[in-house]
């Protein structure tokens, strides 16, 4: 439907679910020995009969429906259907049935068949001028409709090109066929023949292979989600040029597409995020006099600038490294954190995963396009990108969003298909991932209920978060948005919107996705509210950005072929060296404390350990009944400040700095960021500088609560963390 640009119909979904991958049937095999379960035509026939048609076996060709891994029984079926099928023989069969029936062999990996019948289609339906005929040119081995064999041919010879065709059809898939992301080489082809040359074969998605038996394979040009799926005796070398090799013009208007479908999307969802929806927005609201600057476009453009200038196109994790402290002046949540370890001395990708409890934000994720636009229709070229950019500060999910969309984003270049490029995206990343799962179950349930409200709310129940920015929810909901949204930018920019939580960052994502598909996707209206004029946040420093998004998409074209990837040697991290000395002991009754009155005592046998960091999981296995564990640490000051001490986690918590009560609360959802971080979980002091003590008090909020986590921190007054304080 979003191909054809029309409105889906629900029987088409309802046809979708119910079509099996094949219907059996029971019978004697080939021999008329044992009973087997074989494919049938329809439900409870068997195929009695040599028949033209091969459809009951279309699971093979040419819907290609089976799994890529069948299980044994369902191999078991295939074989069984195969001889029963071949034992019916092709006495029946016409011209265009040869072809079918080769590639049906060529799929199931009987290569020595294709050949063998095509030399007999070659002697039986091909007449002198090299054309195919419907009808046999002698009776011999095929007898289909015999009794119009023996006319005259000039009233009787029907030149038909579907054997024609399906010859080349044919052939071509003896060469090489995609099946789920692996290009098939030579697998029709006759063991006798060594020496095969193809040159310049094209493949789905435009890719030009050139491959010789034995010798190499190399493919260039085009969208390529794909490996050869070769062995060491097929072929010694593979050569792989991804590159899309797309006209400039057509080039232009995606990359521009992109940042305005961005620019929309983030305008859009921007007064709303953080919103817990659903919303009701079906335009923007406020109605704005430009475009919103926003994070989602403004490290983009960073390093769109840095990679033309210093950086000579160089794409590397100690490139990202500088700019976070050099250029970058965000202190939000996962951002936060990179910039504090990287002060600490600690690199990517330790830099993104340690201590960082905003791992999974969406903060990577909203910076996707930049690595599409400058490698096109080269999925994983775009995700090495994506990686190198992401681990500086994410880790696992977090950094798994941005390498998904960014494939998706350069499949999109050149395909418009939205399941195809889920595939692309989901190619890219471990597909036991959190984030594969809740990619693949949200495709699933927008097939069994194509309505946003109810996924949003399957989405909810199984992946959402108290963090509006987490990746596994905000994700989810822009693949519903994208497929429930059927190529309508504007219902597909105001689902993901509608959906709430990181609100502006899945509007922009989803509105940069369809300009890159479909620029022309963009109704006017949308585009006449915000200009092209670029705003970037006061937060990005040392640049001098492009004044428009045209501009800005003449930088990221010139950059396209300048670009070089580095992946240096990881740098060792040793995560002892970065613990917390901490002394712990209990404290009971607790809960018939005023604690805002008084101090607990530290116990007599208090333990000192030592904390991984800052974020820890707390274990309340073992703790007495009725008690409250006292944690003792200290931080250091070198200046006399206002600070903000923030002590994060969902079970009960008492907080006091200097023996004085600061803060505490009955427990309730963990967000510990310091320009967000719920109530009674924080607070703003004025200390002198020296050493002060930090103590918190910590208890299950349950029963049930064996283990959970907690997080605590000093930062300045603008929110960013002060680092090494603690050590």
């Amino acid at each position: 439907a979003a191909v054809l640009k029309r409105e889906e119909r629900p029987i088409w979904r309802k046809i979708l679910e119910k079509v099996p991958e094949f219907t059996t049937v029971s019978g004697y095999d080939s021999y008329g020995g044992k009973d087997e379960q074989r494919i049938a035509i329809w439900e409870n026939q068997d195929l009695e009969v040599c028949h033209r048609h091969h459809s009951h076996l279309g699971c093979i060709w040419p819907f290609d429906s089976l799994p890529e891994n069948p299980d044994p029984e369902t191999e078991q079926i295939l074989a069984n259907s195969i001889d029963h099928w071949i034992s019916m023989g092709f006495g029946k069969w016409s011209e265009w049935c040869i072809p079918w029936a080769s590639i049906i062999f060529t799929r199931m990996g009987l290569n020595e068949a294709p050949m063998q019948l095509f030399g007999i289609w070659k002697e039986i339906f091909v007449n002198e001028g090299l054309a195919t005929v419907y009808l046999p040119r002698m009776l011999s081995l095929i007898a289909h409709r015999r009794h119009d064999i023996s006319k005259p041919k000039e009233t009787n010879e029907v030149m038909q090109m579907d054997g024609t065709c399906g010859f080349l059809s044919a052939f071509m898939e003896m060469c090489a066929y995609p099946r789920f992301g692996k290009v098939n080489l030579f697998r029709g082809m006759p063991s006798k023949w060594k020496d095969i040359r193809v040159e310049n074969l094209t493949l789905p998605g435009g890719g030009i292979l050139t491959a010789e038996r034995g010798v190499e394979a190399v493919i260039s040009g085009g969208v390529h989600d794909f490996t050869l799926n070769l062995d060491k005796k097929t072929i010694k070398s593979i050569v792989i040029d991804r590159r899309k090799k797309l006209n400039k013009e057509i080039l232009k208007k995606k990359i521009l597409g992109a940042w305005l479908g961005k620019a929309v999307g983030g305008t859009l969802g921007q007064p709303w995020e953080g919103s817990r929806g659903p919303l009701e927005l079906s335009f923007y609201d406020p109605m704005p006099t430009g475009m919103m600057p926003n994070d989602d476009l403004d490290l983009q453009v960073l390093w769109a600038c840095r990679l033309n200038t210093d950086w000579n196109g160089v794409i590397s994790r100690g490139n990202f490294e500088k700019a976070w402290l050099e250029n970058i002046r965000f202190p939000f949540d996962e951002y936060a954190v990179a910039i504090r370890n990287l002060k600490m001395g600690i690199h990517a990708p330790f830099s993104g995963s340690y201590d960082n409890w905003f791992r999974d934000g969406l903060g990577a994720a909203i910076r996707s396009e930049i690595w599409a636009c400058l490698a096109p229709g080269d999925p994983e070229l775009a995700a090495e990108y994506a990686y190198e950019d992401g681990c500086v500060d994410h880790g696992g999910d977090g950094i798994y969003a941005e390498q998904f969309l960014a494939a998706l984003e350069s499949k999109a270049f050149a395909e418009s298909d939205l399941n195809r490029l889920i595939e692309a995206g989901l190619s890219v990343i471990p597909s036991d991932c959190t984030l594969a799962h809740a990619i693949r179950d949200t495709c699933r349930w927008c097939k069994i209920q194509p309505d946003f409200l109810a996924v949003r709310s399957k989405i909810m129940e199984y992946y959402g978060s108290a963090n509006f920015t987490d990746i596994k929810m905000n994700l989810a909901f822009e693949i519903a948005a994208l497929l429930l949204g059927n190529g309508d930018f504007g219902k597909t920019v105001c689902f993901a919107a509608n959906a709430g939580q990181d609100a502006d960052c899945t509007a922009a994502t989803v509105g940069a996705i369809l300009g890159i598909r479909d620029p022309e996707s963009i109704p006017a209206e949308w585009l006449a509210p915000i200009g092209t004029s670029l705003l970037v946040s006061k937060e990005i420093v040392g640049i001098n950005p492009p004044a428009s998004l045209d501009e800005f998409t003449d930088l990221v074209i010139s950059l396209k072929d300048r670009i070089s990837l580095k992946k240096p040697e990881p740098i060792p991290f040793e995560a002892k060296q970065y613990e917390i000395p901490c002394k712990v002991s209990y404290f009971k009754p607790w809960f018939a404390a005023d604690f805002r009155r008084f101090c607990p005592k530290p116990a007599e046998n208090e333990e000192t350990i030592l904390l991984p960091g800052n974020l820890m999981e707390l274990d309340f296995t073992n703790q007495p009944v009725e008690s409250l564990r006292i944690m003792r640490t200290e931080f250091r000051l070198e200046k006399k400040q206002l600070v903000k001490v923030m002590v994060n986690t969902p079970a009960n918590v008492q907080v006091w700095v200097d023996g004085k009560f600061c803060f505490g609360r009955e427990c309730g959802p963990m967000v510990p960021a310091f320009h967000r971080a719920l109530r009674n979980q924080i607070c703003s002091l004025e200390l002198d500088a020296g050493t002060h003590t930090l103590m918190i008090g910590v208890a299950p909020a349950d029963e049930q609560m064996k283990k959970t986590e907690m997080l605590f921190g000093v930062s300045d007054s603008a929110n960013f963390w002060l680092d090494n304080v603690f050590r």
